[in-house]
């Protein structure tokens, strides 16, 4: 009898934590910021889009001439960390195309198709 009693107890106990466990993964799932990975980065794309400052302008001007990218009308950024941005530029066709950008190493890169498609574009 005693033995019963204790698989039951037993059985509870794991129950529980499984159950805490899932409830657990769930919040964590549902409240953590929203992460690609960008340039061997996990990145949070959660900040909002800014209008670049008039210096940030001039850095990220001097940036799109250097790598000759023609077809950035207006852009905005997106400052993820350690100065890294994500920059939108919108395009005659008022699409808009997306940057990896370093102003500290001089570095844009295009970003692909598939992390495009998590992006929203600035309103």
């Amino acid at each position: 009898m005693q033995k019963n009693h204790t698989m039951k107890i037993i059985k509870y106990l794991i129950i529980s934590i499984l159950s805490i466990l899932v409830v657990f993964f769930i919040i964590v799932e549902l409240f953590a910021p929203k992460t690609i990975m960008i340039a061997c980065e996990n990145v949070s794309i959660e900040k909002p889009w800014k209008k670049p400052t008039e210096v940030e302008t001039k850095t990220f001007k001097n940036l799109i001439t250097s790598f000759n990218i023609a077809d950035c009308e207006n852009f905005y950024v997106k400052d993820v960390e350690n100065g890294n941005y994500i920059l939108a530029c919108s395009k005659e066709d008022k699409k808009w195309d997306f940057y990896w950008a370093t102003p500290k190493r001089n570095d844009l890169m295009g970003l692909s198709d598939e992390i495009k498609a998590e992006i929203t574009p600035p309103e």
